[in-house]
């Protein structure tokens, strides 16, 4: 990113933590920076195409914390679990200021439709990569109890947050993480223990992640390429679907290096991976037509 575009967001941002979205304008804004004001369209058209880019430039960020980076393959799934909460809580520290303006002026006075389609598409694959680690650390025995398992994660991680924003230094990012993972366990096996029926089955979590969001969005990618990393586990083509992953989870994935990959897997892979690969390009396809 350029060095002046990127030193607008970060005035913006600080801006409409401070004061609210509608209530900053252009002018603060150019003020803020130290350039003249019609520099500023040079980057942006509005101040909507300004917040827009903002979410998208921080989103990526956190859709990298929460990745699975090089090297963590082979741990074990609490392991990976617990380095990306701590790159997640750490985000949040380093950029106090971008969480501060979500809270401070929430979008629904926002008519903007890009930037609502990047917030619940934010929301689902949040939830996605909640449901993904669930089902890594804890298996098919406890399949009854993944749903709850993401909520009751995705409730503590919230409460925490806030608590980061109101004292981020009272709270270690590395002790809060493998916190979470140790009561986390505490939840999931007294779920087991008790035996109850759960409360959220996999329909009603399939409904939240797909929710605001059109019937076939990119997340639903994620659910096929769990498929296909079960098809590939043990070949070469994981390093491929981990790409493939790894290109999704950026708040704008580059269409071209998505086919390209595919084109890649489709060699690598056997003929009963045909019809799953097949699902996955046509989800890809039809949410990039929309």
């Amino acid at each position: 990113m350029q060095k002046k575009k990127k030193q607008i967001l970060e005035a913006a941002v600080r801006l409409f933590a401070r004061q609210g979205f509608h209530a900053t304008s252009i002018q603060e804004i150019v003020d803020e920076v130290g350039i003249a004001k019609g520099s500023i369209y040079f980057y942006f058209k509005s101040k909507d195409e300004l917040l827009v880019s903002i979410f998208e430039y921080y989103g990526e960020q956190l859709y990298n914390a929460m990745a699975e980076h090089p090297g963590e393959g082979g741990l074990a799934a609490r392991q990976r679990l617990c380095l990306q909460l701590e790159r997640q809580f750490r985000f949040m520290k380093e950029h106090a200021e971008f969480i501060q303006m979500m809270i401070k002026e929430p979008l629904s006075g926002v008519h903007q439709e890009q930037l609502r389609t990047l917030a619940f598409r934010f929301r689902s694959r949040y939830l996605n990569w909640l449901y993904r680690q669930i089902q890594a650390i804890y298996g098919s025995e406890a399949k009854r109890y993944w749903a709850d398992g993401v909520l009751l994660l995705g409730g503590m991680m919230h409460q925490f947050m806030e608590g980061i924003m109101i004292d981020r230094e009272a709270i270690d990012d590395v002790r809060l993480s493998g916190f979470l993972v140790r009561r986390l366990d505490d939840v999931m096996r007294g779920m087991l223990e008790a035996g109850e029926p759960p409360i959220m089955g996999h329909s009603g979590i399939r409904r939240m992640i797909a929710f605001g969001l059109a019937e076939q969005e990119e997340e639903h990618a994620h659910a096929v390429l769990n498929e296909l990393k079960e098809l590939a586990k043990g070949t070469d083509a994981e390093e491929t679907i981990a790409l493939i992953e790894a290109e999704l989870n950026k708040a704008a994935p580059h269409r071209v290096i998505v086919r390209a990959l595919l084109a890649l897997l489709e060699k690598q892979g056997e003929p009963n991976w045909r019809e799953t690969l097949r699902r996955l390009a046509q989800i890809l396809e039809k949410s990039w037509t929309d």
